[in-house]
């Protein structure tokens, strides 16, 4: 062990073969650990300093400058920081030592993924008990590599030696080591295991599987069965007659024996040796080896499925295609979709000394299709596979590779989809490539990747180790953790890959990476990530803050969460929970989602998502905003615009400023509040109301119905609906509107060249139908009521009314009260015959313009005098010249003749009574200029 020192300068700190400890002090250090477990001290508590990762190294800054100043330092092949106040393990970076122990040899290592996520590797080991002869070791690590408990030893039985171990995960969390164990005595060998459970104790002592005890049994493989037991495989010499035979015993999860030994192979004639295994989903499991001879020619690749009882599920198969020279070390998966996936190794078949091949079958064993050559590299010889299926569905092959990274031996990967699609190229497992790195073993995580581990030459220092490492999904070196305290952290997650785990206490993250993985459990401190990137919170995560400048996202999760923008153009995105998001400077676009949530803007022009019970707060002078709301909306104060979505009939409603309001597909109602609003109805029959102000009132293409103030303007396209317009003031009715409702008093409503319907209110009235086919309606009160041109329909409704009907065949019904009908327009019997529908002898008046009827001078005399009207029943022509109104009392019909029986011929101009028809005299009419 060795105490290295550095100065108050920027000191570079080089350790030993040996434990060192380092104490940088000021500056800013670069400190470079060996072999054994190196300590890194600092001054101050854990809470003062922040711990990152850049480069491969990670970082630690000192915080807090009243207590000294430990700078910003760079640490490499440190295994513990040590603060005032505690010890910190720092978790493994990239390859790390699976093993304590590194006199002499460790080797053949096998490993396994536990149900908690957490891996258990073992290994056999030189005399780890000072016996001279090898051990089985084991060491469980959690996720980010850490070792949970100190390595221990497998077996009780020390005389002899105890190699070759295999480990399998059980569905209780525990698991299962077996392994060849000799007594010391002769070189005759039996498989024994050991069982564990998920906290990593023993549950009992070793036992011995192989019942069976003549000769030797070797090449232990085990897997956990679905129903929570385990099945062990070997090869027993001699045991079926012929060489080597393959075996098999079932177990229940308490490690009790269910049956006897299982024969797995059929085929008996040489050896059937170098069994690898695989459980299967439907409780049972297949069995791979290599058989001698079996498939034509030196050894071949057979399997075998059995069922969850151990009995055979049809015969064994070859898995090989290629037959010629030697096929062996077979290994066998299964997929997420139910295939198998078989690997091995080929001689001379691609073109070097020996390649790794590999076969997919289906269920019942039957090939999905050719089979494959997993190395690129061809050159020497490529040996060794080990298999494993992926969370995804795909699977990876692991093998070893000679002189292809530069040394005697290295380890390689290649990643395939569950159809045996490659995804990407070949890839180096191990950093290290001095000496020789062999015998690899792979596993898949939960978290989709997989850990690779192998035996090293000389790597840690001695002659064999045992290293590991974790990779992604994707193939990438999976980065460490950093472990926050139980108090208030600041993990600073700068380094590409890496995971940051809280624990307790308010943590803050500071993440520049999107593969960064953070880990909270439930309860542990209210968390904030910091981050210059797009985000999106995980599990147990409270708050985001983005910082910088670049225009990113941040999006939050089920619980209720702080989201704050940066000063770009950011999208912040709540989900579920009542979420708090603040825009800050940019043109930002807030999305609460879910629930009740609180929506803040800053500077710029920001656009607000809303749904039910969410509120928008926006302070004066801060741009020009933007709700877009699925459901009914107030605009709060200082915001200008409201965007209805969806097809809901939902309401939008302004403030007093100049808003936007736009509505649906559905049927709204729109409403301005104070200012020069502009609100667009869209689709469906809605409803505008200005509210005051000099507003624009814009429908869509449904039935839209517009309330106006005296300065609104409205605009309607062409073929846009049937459109009404309510009005408390004059109002004109612009292009493309119906209809007109009048309701204050004494006022005064004129329609358009369309079909217009006016309708007055219970005071006088002037209403003007203008052009088209109207229908006027007068109501209460004295109206004056004026057809215009075209086929018009009047109302005068109650009170004395002058209905003036202008040009075409209109008609007219005076209502209650004393009414007049004016004829003032150029007379026509095909257009412009108006019929009255209640005319009342002695009480109604036919006003008749002296420009139109010549015959009279309202300057002269204002009544028809007698002699100038002539009726009976079928008349239609002057009896004399005196004669130039005439009234057919059968028909109704009501004649001018301008010169009496002279020349000039009579012209319909009215039509009394529809069914029956009035009586009238000369005081029925009044001549006016």
């Amino acid at each position: 062990m060795a105490f290295i020192l550095g100065t108050p300068d920027n000191d570079t700190l080089d350790g030993t073969l040996k434990a060192d400890t380092f104490t940088g002090g000021e500056g800013a250090d670069t400190i470079n650990g060996s072999q054994g477990v190196d300590i890194a001290v600092y001054s101050g508590n854990a809470a003062d300093y922040r711990l990152g990762w850049s480069n491969g190294s990670y970082t630690v800054t000192d915080l807090n400058l009243n207590d000294g100043n430990d700078g910003a330092d760079v640490l490499t092949g440190i295994e513990t920081l040590r603060f005032a106040d505690r010890d910190y393990a720092l978790p493994p970076i990239g390859e790390f030592r699976a093993t304590i122990t590194t006199l002499n040899d460790q080797m053949n290592p096998s490993l396994a993924v536990l149900t908690d996520g957490s891996t258990i590797i073992t290994w056999d080991s030189y005399s780890p008990s000072g016996t001279g002869v090898t051990g089985i070791g084991a060491q469980r690590f959690d996720v980010n590599g850490m070792a949970v408990d100190p390595e221990f030893l497998v077996n009780t039985i020390t005389q002899g030696a105890q190699s070759d171990p295999f480990v399998a995960a059980l569905a209780n969390g525990g698991f299962v080591i077996a392994w060849e164990s000799g007594d010391g005595k002769d070189a005759q060998k039996g498989i024994f295991g050991r069982l564990y459970n998920a906290e990593g104790a023993a549950q009992g002592g070793e036992f011995r599987v192989n019942t069976t005890t003549e000769s030797q049994q070797l090449d232990p493989v085990i897997a956990g069965l679905a129903d929570g037991g385990f099945v062990v495989s070997w090869a027993s010499n001699l045991q079926d007659g012929s060489g080597y035979g393959v075996y098999a015993q079932r177990y229940d999860a308490s490690g009790v024996a269910q049956g006897g030994e299982i024969p797995v192979n059929s085929y008996t004639i040489g050896d059937q040796s170098g069994p690898s295994i695989s459980a299967l989903a439907s409780g049972g499991f297949v069995v791979t080896w290599a058989s001698d001879g079996q498939d034509g020619d030196s050894s071949g690749v057979y399997a075998q499925r059995f069922d969850a009882n151990g009995a055979t599920v049809g015969s064994e198969f070859l898995v090989n295609t290629e037959i010629v020279n030697i096929q062996n070390q077979s290994v066998v998966t299964e997929l997420a979709n139910g295939d198998l996936v078989f690997s091995w190794r080929s001689q001379y078949q691609d073109g070097g000394l020996g390649g790794v091949y590999a076969q997919r079958f289906d269920s019942d064993g039957v090939a999905q299709s050719t089979e494959f050559r997993v190395n690129t590299t061809v050159a020497e010889s490529q040996r060794s596979p080990s298999i494993t299926a992926l969370e995804g569905g795909g699977f990876v092959i692991v093998w070893e590779s000679q002189l292809q990274d530069g040394s005697a031996e290295g380890v390689y990967a290649q990643i395939y989809s569950d159809t045996g699609v490659p995804v990407g190229g070949e890839f180096r497992i191990n950093s290290t490539t001095a000496d020789a790195q062999a015998s690899p073993e792979v596993a898949a995580t939960s978290d989709g990747g997989f850990i690779v581990t192998w035996t090293s030459m000389g790597q840690d220092g001695s002659l064999q180790g045992i290293f590991a490492q974790r990779f992604t999904s994707g193939g990438e070196a999976l980065a460490p953790s950093v472990h926050g305290t139980s108090g208030d952290d600041t993990i600073d997650l700068r380094g590409d890959g890496l995971s940051g785990v809280g624990h307790a206490g308010n943590d803050t993250y500071v993440v520049l990476f999107s593969n960064t993985q953070l880990v909270e459990a439930p309860g542990e401190g209210t968390d904030q990530v910091k981050s210059v990137i797009s985000w999106t919170l995980g599990d147990n995560l409270e708050n985001l803050n983005l910082i910088g400048g670049a225009a990113i996202d941040g999006t939050g999760n089920e619980l209720a969460n702080n989201i704050a923008g940066n000063t770009a153009a950011n999208l912040l995105s709540g989900g579920a929970g009542n979420d708090t998001l603040i825009g800050g400077a940019g043109n930002d676009t807030l999305d609460g989602g879910a629930d009740v949530d609180v929506l803040r803007g800053g500077a710029d022009d920001d656009t607000y998502l809303v749904t039910a019970g969410d509120s928008v707060v926006e302070a004066s002078g801060q741009g020009t905003d933007n709700v877009i709301s699925t459901v009914s909306f107030v605009l709060s104060a200082n915001v200008e615009n409201l965007k209805l979505k969806g097809w809901d009939a939902i309401n939008g409603t302004g403030n007093g400023l100049a808003n936007t309001i736009s509505g649906n597909s559905g049927s709204n109602i729109l409403l301005g509040g104070g200012g020069a609003d502009l609100l667009q109805g869209g689709g469906g029959n809605d409803t505008l109301n200005g509210e005051g102000g000099t507003d624009t009132l814009q429908g869509g293409s449904g039935d839209d119905t517009y309330y106006t103030s005296p300065t609104d303007s409205i605009i309607e396209g062409l073929n846009s609906g049937y459109d009404t317009v309510y009005s408390s003031i004059n109002w004109t009715l612009s292009a493309n509107l119906e209809k007109l409702v009048l309701t204050g008093a004494a006022l005064k409503g004129k329609g358009n060249s369309l079909d217009n319907t006016l309708l007055g209110t219970e005071s006088r009235n002037i209403l003007n139908g203008n052009a088209g086919n109207d229908d006027i309606d007068g109501g209460g009160g004295n109206d004056l009521l004026l057809g215009g041109s075209g086929n018009d329909t009047i109302n005068g409704g109650d009170g004395i009314d002058n209905l003036r009907s202008g040009d075409g065949n209109d008609i007219l019904t005076g209502g209650a009260g004393p009414d007049a009908f004016s004829f003032d327009s150029a007379l026509s019997d095909v257009t412009n015959v108006d019929t009255i529908t209640d005319f009342e002898h002695l009480s109604d008046k036919m006003r008749l313009d002296d420009d139109i009827f010549t015959a009279f001078n309202a300057g002269v005399s204002n009544k028809v005098l007698a002699g100038q009207l002539v009726q009976g029943d079928g008349l239609t022509t002057a009896q004399d010249a005196d004669d130039h109104i005439i009234y057919d009392t059968g028909s109704g019909a009501l004649y001018y003749d301008a010169d009496g029986n002279g020349a000039g011929a009579a012209v319909q101009f009215a039509q009394l009574g529809t069914g029956s028809h009035p009586t009238i005299s000369e005081a029925d009419f009044v001549i006016i200029a």
